[in-house]
């Protein structure tokens, strides 16, 4: 891992400098956007030849809105602890 991935390994360690973990932990630096992500593709995103022929297939559908992430996660829950008060 070391001899072919050195300078994905290199990035890694970068990020626990100290400099680099004060400016994570600083809430100025701290993005909450991710979730407003329209989901929208544009045509110039399909253009490069290196990109997989299932993706480009898979792009025509809507990406799943975020809260269906949420219910899941409620709705495991729940179950969970059904099952291990009830069984």
């Amino acid at each position: 891992m070391f001899l072919w991935d050195w300078p994905v390994m290199q990035a890694v360690f970068q990020t626990f400098k100290i400099n680099n973990i004060r400016r994570n932990l600083s809430p100025k630096n701290w993005n909450f956007n991710f979730y407003k992500n329209t989901g929208a593709r544009k045509e110039e995103d399909f253009e490069d030849p290196d990109l997989d022929p299932h993706y480009k297939l898979m792009a025509a559908y809507n990406d799943v809105p975020q809260w269906w992430y949420g219910a899941i996660l409620i709705i495991s829950v729940v179950v969970a602890l059904v099952c291990i008060y009830k069984l």
